[in-house]
Parts: C-alpha cells; structure tokens; sequence
C-alpha cells in the first residue's frame, strides 16, 4: 500500500473518530465533494463529512449512516456541476471507496453502472 493512501486513511480514521465523539452535539452537517471539504468552515455544532471525490451516492450513503444524530437540523450537500454523472467506483479515485466500505460500511456494489442510452436520429 502506497505511503499517501496510508496517510489518507489516518487522516479519515481521525475525522470518523471525532465524528463519533461529537456526535451528540452536531446540529449542522456538510456532505459533498471538495468544494465542501475546503469550502466549510463548521461551527461549535457543526461537522464536515465532506470530502475529495465524494459523489452523490456517497453523501447519500453518509447521510443515512448519521441521520439520526439526536441535535442534527441541518445538512448542507455541496453540489458541483460534476455531480450528476460522477460515480466514485467508476472514477480514478475508487481507491476512496475502500475508506468508505472499512469506516462508515458503504456499500459500493449496489451501484449499477449507467445506462447505455443508444439514440436514434
């Protein structure tokens, strides 16, 4: 295993740590891509579950996973105009899945691959 995955992974191990030790007391929650992950700043009762690559299935997927988090009211998606037609499993990044699967046991082989749409002019 790559040095960078390795450290990858710590840096996702401690975020899920620190989101089971807040979590009686997230109010405010942030899911989507890195425009999230960078671009939120969570308050006192605030999280970011945003992170690089994350498609929309994912944050689906995270949202079920903390949606019933006692004080949680509102949850900000951050959506790019790459989201539609990303798919993580699909993409150069599904190394990021593999965190997903061991932290927060998303399952990415429920994701059927897009339809083959054939038009006829």
């Amino acid at each position: 295993m790559q040095d960078w995955f390795i450290d990858y992974l710590k840096l996702e191990y401690k975020k899920y740590i620190s989101l089971m030790a807040r979590s009686l007391n997230i109010q405010d929650l942030a899911l989507g891509s890195s425009h999230g992950n960078y671009g939120y700043i969570p308050n006192n009762n605030g999280f970011n579950l945003a992170n690089t690559s994350q498609d929309l299935y994912t944050s689906y997927s995270l949202y079920l996973y903390v949606q019933n988090l006692p004080l949680l009211k509102n949850i900000f998606l951050f959506y790019s105009i790459f989201s539609p037609g990303y798919n993580l499993i699909l993409s150069g990044e599904s190394h990021f899945a593999t965190i997903y699967k061991l932290l927060y046991n998303i399952d990415y082989n429920k994701i059927a691959p897009p339809p083959q749409i054939k038009y006829h002019i």
